[in-house]
């Protein structure tokens, strides 16, 4: 079984903009860096993509940042793939992991995503979401009550097409 990003944790920002990655989203970090040996205590480096609204900033693996950068290189529509390739490399940065499994964000990131001292991270399966905690909190109530309101069932599971779970 592929190892994937799940769940979602708040955690303490400090003075310095350094930040704990959850245990499991390091292990998939890990899991993902062709450098590391298995089993080395060498912390992996990870790639930060910030969205296009500056609202959320996404983290891959450097195996996922590779797949997605190959899918970009694919685009059929070269006016569509200039537009991903202007937009996606240019908001990207490395992130190595300290000892201590944590991730410094500059000022400027965490001003353009608005974190001061708290960041929730938010598990999306091929990467994670690094989010203001107030920015997700409510987008996530809004996505609910959409929901709810198109008289969709909150029974999530029911709307992913394939065979049963």
């Amino acid at each position: 079984m592929e190892l994937r990003f799940r769940g979602d944790a708040l955690h303490k920002v400090d003075s310095k903009g350094r930040v704990s990655i959850p245990s499991g989203f390091r292990r998939v970090l890990a899991a993902g860096d062709p450098e590391l040996e298995p089993g080395s205590s060498t912390p992996p480096t990870m790639i930060a993509v910030l969205s296009a609204n500056s609202e959320s900033l996404d983290c891959y693996s450097l195996e996922g940042m590779d797949r997605l950068e190959s899918r970009i290189l694919r685009v059929a529509d070269p006016v569509r793939r200039q537009k991903l390739l202007d937009l996606i490399p240019a908001r990207s940065i490395d992130l190595q992991l300290d000892d201590n499994g944590r991730i410094v964000l500059s000022q400027k990131l965490r001003d353009a995503l608005g974190i001061s001292d708290q960041a929730r991270m938010v598990g999306k399966l091929e990467f994670f979401q690094i989010w203001r905690p107030e920015v997700y909190d409510a987008r996530q109530a809004a996505v609910l009550a959409e929901y709810a309101a198109e008289g969709g069932s909150l029974d999530l599971f029911s709307q992913i097409p394939g065979p049963e779970l």
